[in-house]
């Protein structure tokens, strides 16, 4: 059947035994048509529409369609009904310019959009194809999809977009909760969860609000303003505004705050305050080693050696105040001096004469020397009756002075 001029019919319309109809004007149904194969200019119904296949090379404007076969739709194609195409179920769809359908829109075989595709309801495909934007309530892909900006929104499962295939976005990806086995992407941002089961490739920019990795990951370079948290086979590494802190399963411990950073290990470690304190804590032996020299603290105290285990020199130790404060090589010398000079005196008073027979009294300077030390002495003595003698003397040596006082009975 091929019709030059414009058709109009009011009624019924039923042309299952013409295998085409062409109509060169515009087609205006306002009742049920029913069409084996149809391909117009224009066409527009009102009514109820099943077609096997559909083909319009111009606008088209349905009030309610169903096709059955394929769909290829050379112009704008715009649906205002909720049935037919509001909720349309076609095998194979092709729309070379924008399509935008008000209801749900399932295709089970393979949709190929030349520009942009809008769907207010839900978005079922088999595979899918879309040059320009794609925006949806909720999208199910099964197979692969292609799409150059996606966005998905809404709410409960609307917000979830599952992807049994690969899904691969060249452009803008935003989702509300994403399920994937394989996704390819170039900018991701996810403001919910994000599951991949199997691999994901982020060669550019990537933000989320939460990462959880079971697996291993790869970081080229990482940015967060959240804290950050990694367990691995008993070991921990935590990343927030407190500090770091990294444990292993042996035990060992690192941690970093503002107020102190602690290096710990099976009870040994190093601790190290904000308020100049910094604390070493062995169970065994603590081993400070520079150079040849080494300084072990153990239980029995604090040993010092050299290369092979030779005696090592401690320089620079104040002079020893308290009872059990360490003297230096300077406070022993002076003591060794103080000692030359009493030995000097004490030399140089045993040198003072005794009286002479005949005479009572004496009195006698002597001089004495030790070790470098010299000493001077002044003494006398005087034999108050043949019984009684009495014997003194002053030495001094090295700025100390020494006295001596004896007193002699004789029977």
């Amino acid at each position: 059947m091929a019709i030059v001029g414009d058709v109009t019919i009011t009624g019924h319309i039923s042309a299952g035994s013409i295998s085409a109809a062409t109509l060169e004007g515009a087609l205006n149904v306002t009742g049920p048509s029913v069409l084996s194969d149809a391909s117009a200019t224009s066409l527009s119904v009102s009514g109820t529409s099943q077609l096997n296949a559909l083909a319009v090379s111009g606008a088209s404007t349905l009030q309610s369609a169903t096709v059955q076969g394929n769909a290829a739709i050379a112009g704008a194609l715009n649906v205002a009904g909720q049935s037919t195409l509001g909720d349309a179920r076609m095998q194979t769809a092709t729309v070379q310019k924008a399509l935008a359908v008000n209801g749900p829109m399932g295709v089970s075989g393979t949709a190929s959009f030349g520009s942009d595709l809008e769907v207010g309801g839900a978005g079922r495909f088999g595979s899918a194809s879309v040059a320009g934007t794609t925006s949806t309530g909720a999208l199910s892909v099964a197979g692969t999809s292609q799409l150059d900006t996606l966005v998905v929104s809404g709410a409960s499962t609307m917000a979830k977009v599952d992807v049994l295939g690969p899904l691969a976005v060249t452009g803008a990806a935003g989702f509300g909760d994403l399920v994937a086995k394989d996704m390819r992407t170039e900018d991701l941002h996810v403001t919910g969860n994000l599951t991949i089961d199997g691999n994901l490739s982020l060669p550019s920019k990537f933000s989320f609000g939460e990462l959880e990795t079971t697996g291993s990951s790869r970081l080229a370079d990482l940015q967060t303003t959240g804290q950050v948290a990694m367990n691995n086979a008993g070991s921990s590494f935590t990343l927030g505004s407190s500090g770091i802190l990294a444990t292993t399963a042996g035990g060992a411990r690192v941690q970093l705050t503002d107020t102190a950073a602690v290096l710990t290990h099976g009870g040994n470690g190093i601790t190290a305050t904000a308020n100049g304190t910094t604390r070493i804590t062995a169970i065994h032996e603590a081993t400070l080693q520079g150079g040849n020299t080494t300084l072990a603290l153990t239980d029995t105290g604090a040993r010092l050696s050299g290369s092979g285990s030779a005696p090592a020199r401690l320089s620079g130790i104040a002079d020893g105040v308290e009872d059990n404060d360490a003297v230096n090589v300077g406070q022993l010398n002076d003591g060794l001096r103080e000692v030359s000079a009493g030995v000097a005196m004490s030399m140089a008073m045993a040198q003072l004469p005794a009286p002479l027979d005949g005479s009572n009294h004496s009195f006698g300077v002597a001089v004495g020397g030790f070790d470098g030390q010299e000493a001077l002495a002044l003494g006398g003595t005087a034999i108050v009756n043949n019984n009684v003698t009495l014997r003194g003397a002053l030495s001094h040596a090295g700025g100390k002075t020494g006295a001596g006082v004896g007193v002699g009975w004789s029977f």
